[in-house]
């Protein structure tokens, strides 16, 4: 290909559904090399990890390793989380409850997501800052 493929799929702490990269086309394809190695680009949306990341920042991801182990997640990282009903970038403070997974930013409040829901776990390996 001829880079990283950029998607128009926001994410953010709300309800913006799932992202299916196979049911979307990119709509640009980044040679950055922040991105090298990342599987898809996302545009961000929100407030809730600034200062860290921005609205309107883009955000490179890659696949965790099948079969993804609780045990060995990273909580220094950022995820990108796929719920039934959400995408979102966050923290991910505590795995260690057998029912749920404790979400942390930076610009709000912990909360809980149902390990049940989670659809798809991506790391945030890289994001860009836009031009002011």
């Amino acid at each position: 290909p001829a880079g990283v493929p950029v998607y128009d799929l926001p994410v953010s702490a709300g309800a913006l559904g799932v992202v299916d990269c196979g049911m979307q086309t990119p709509v640009d394809y980044s040679r950055l090399p922040v991105f090298e190695g990342c599987k898809a680009i996302f545009p961000v949306v929100g407030i809730s990890m600034e200062p860290e990341i921005h609205s309107g920042d883009i955000v490179g991801v890659s696949e965790i390793e099948s079969p993804f182990r609780w045990e060995y997640l990273n909580t220094s990282r950022v995820y990108l989380i796929i719920t039934r009903q959400d995408r979102m970038i966050k923290y991910i403070s505590d795995a260690t409850n057998p029912e749920y997974i404790v979400c942390t930013s930076t610009n709000a409040a912990p909360f809980r997501v149902d390990k049940a829901d989670i659809l798809q776990i991506y790391q945030v390996r890289a994001w860009a800052h836009r031009q002011q």
